[in-house]
C-alpha cells in the first residue's frame, strides 16, 4: 500500500495541482499526514465558489463520518497554517461562519483557539457568525462565540469598518429567538444596553415576535429606553398595536406613562383616539399622566394625536386643524371624533382630575359649535344627559347648544333640556353674544 513517505514531494505537488478542494479533502481523509507535507500554496486552492479545503471541512456533512479524523486534519491545517483561517468564499463565508451555520461545534472550538482568527467577519449579506448561530438556535456555539473576546453581539460594522452588518442581537430578534436574545443581552456592556435593547426591540416588533419583546423588557433595567423619534418603548409598543406588551410595561417599576414623542403624542392621546376605554382608565388612574398637556405650539396632547393634522392629505384636514387651533382638550377631541362612548367616559373620568369644566362649555362657545351641532347632535345630547342639572355648568352647556341651532332646533333642544330639569329660556340672548360683549 502506498504511503506518504513513499511518494516524492515533487510528485505529490504535481498531483495536487490537478485536484480541486473536494478531491484534496478526500486525499486528506485517506492520508491525513499529507496535511503536514503539502505547501501553503497547494491547500489554499479554491473551487468555483472560492472555497478551500477548510471551508469544506467546516461542514460536517462533507467527508466520512469520523469526527476524530476530521478534527485531526483540521488541527494540522490550522497548526501549520496551510490555509488562512479568515479566508472568505464567494459569499463572504469564512470557515468559522460555515461551522457556526452547520452546527459544527468542535470546529468552532478549534478555530476560536487560533491566534490570528477574526471571529466577526460577516458574510456579504451582512450576517456575522454569532448571528447565524443564534438564528439556528445553537446555544452551545453561541456561548462559545460569546466567550471569545473578539465577538461583539451588537457589532454593526465589519472589523475593518468597510461593511455595514446586522448586529447578532438584531439577527436573533428578527428570527424570533428569544432565548438567544436573552443570552446576548447578558453579554452587552451596561453602558450600551439601552441602545442595544432598543435595536433588538424594534426588530422584534417589526417581525411580530412578542416573546422576544417580553424577554427584552424583562431583562433591561430602565424600561423607559427610547426606540425612535423620541418614542419610549411604552409609546412605541402601544402605537404599533402591541396592547398586551404595553399593559405589561405599565406594571413595571419606574415606567413613565406620561411621556410624549417628538410630535407631542402621548399614550393617552393614542388610547382615546382608538376608543380604548380600558387603557384610558389605566392611564387616568396614574399620577404620571397629564390629561391635558399643551405643547410648545399650544396644542394639547390629544389634539396632536392620531388624526391627519400632522400629515394633511386634503383641504378637509387643513380646515380641521384650523378649527382646533384654540387648544382642544381630550374631551373636545373625542367629541369632534364622534366617539360617544369615549365622551361619556372622559366626562366622568375628568371630574376626578379636577379639570376646568369650562372647557366643555367652551367647545360650544368658541369657533366649532355650528359644525359640531349640525353633525354631532347625538354627542350634544350625551353631554346634556351626563351633566349635573344642579350644576350651573349644565345650564351653560344647554345655552351654548341653543346658540347655534335654528329656530326649530332651538325649540326641540329647549324641550329636551326641560325634560332633563334645566330651566332654559330659548328666547334668551345667545350665550356667545354675551361672552363676546355683543
Amino acid at each position: 500500500m502506498a504511503t506518504p513517505a513513499g511518494v516524492p514531494l515533487e510528485l505529490l505537488y504535481h498531483i495536487t495541482d490537478y485536484l480541486d478542494p473536494k478531491d484534496l479533502t478526500s486525499l486528506l481523509f485517506a492520508f491525513p499526514e499529507f496535511a503536514n507535507l503539502l505547501a501553503y500554496r497547494r491547500l489554499s486552492m479554491t473551487d468555483r465558489h472560492q472555497r478551500t479545503v477548510l471551508h469544506l471541512l467546516a461542514d460536517p456533512e462533507v467527508g466520512p463520518d469520523d469526527p476524530e479524523l476530521r478534527d485531526m486534519i483540521v488541527t494540522h491545517l490550522i497548526q501549520y497554517r496551510a490555509i488562512p483561517v479568515n479566508i472568505r468564499d464567494i459569499y463572504g463565508y469564512t470557515p468559522l461562519w460555515i461551522a457556526a451555520d452547520r452546527g459544527n461545534e468542535e470546529m468552532v472550538k478549534l478555530l476560536l483557539e487560533t491566534k490570528d482568527l477574526e471571529p466577526d467577519i460577516p458574510s456579504l449579506s451582512g450576517v456575522l457568525p454569532l448571528g447565524q448561530a443564534a438564528s439556528r438556535e445553537n446555544e452551545a456555539i453561541v456561548k462559545r462565540l460569546l466567550a471569545h473576546g473578539g465577538v461583539n453581539p451588537i457589532r454593526e460594522h465589519s472589523p475593518d469598518g468597510q461593511q455595514v452588518v446586522l448586529a447578532p442581537l438584531a439577527t436573533a430578534a428578527m428570527a424570533g429567538r428569544a432565548a438567544m436574545v436573552k443570552l446576548m443581552l447578558e453579554h452587552v456592556p451596561r453602558e450600551q444596553l439601552e441602545p442595544a435593547a432598543a435595536m433588538a426591540f424594534k426588530y422584534a416588533a417589526n417581525f411580530k415576535h412578542k416573546d422576544v419583546m417580553e424577554v427584552i423588557i424583562n431583562n433591561v433595567g430602565n424600561v423607559n429606553f427610547q426606540i425612535e423619534k423620541g418614542q419610549s418603548v411604552l409609546l412605541y409598543t402601544y402605537s404599533r398595536f402591541y396592547r398586551g406588551i404595553a399593559k405589561q410595561l405599565l406594571t413595571k417599576d419606574g415606567i413613565d406613562a406620561g411621556c410624549k414623542d417628538n410630535i407631542g403624542r402621548t399614550l393617552l392621546s393614542i388610547a382615546v383616539d382608538r376608543e380604548d376605554t380600558e387603557m384610558v382608565k389605566l392611564l387616568l388612574a396614574r399620577r404620571d399622566v397629564e390629561v391635558v398637556f399643551k405643547g410648545s405650539n399650544g396644542w394639547t396632547n390629544l389634539a396632536l394625536c392620531a388624526s391627519n393634522v400632522y400629515h394633511p392629505n386634503n383641504q378637509q384636514a387643513v380646515d380641521f386643524a384650523a378649527e382646533f387651533a384654540t387648544n382642544p382638550t381630550p374631551l373636545e377631541w373625542a367629541i369632534a371624533s364622534k366617539q360617544i362612548a369615549m365622551v361619556k367616559f372622559l366626562f366622568e373620568a375628568t371630574q376626578t382630575k379636577d379639570l376646568a369644566k369650562s372647557d366643555l362649555a367652551r367647545l360650544f362657545i368658541e369657533g366649532n359649535q355650528e359644525r359640531l351641532y349640525n353633525q354631532d347632535k347625538d354627542v350634544i345630547y350625551v353631554l346634556i344627559d351626563v351633566s349635573d342639572k344642579t350644576n350651573h355648568m349644565g345650564d351653560l352647556h344647554g345655552r351654548a347648544a341653543l346658540d347655534y341651532a335654528d329656530d326649530a332646533k332651538r325649540v326641540k333642544l329647549a324641550e329636551l333640556l326641560s325634560e332633563k330639569g334645566y330651566q332654559i329660556d330659548a328666547s334668551r340672548r345667545r350665550l356667545s353674544a354675551v361672552c363676546s360683549g355683543r
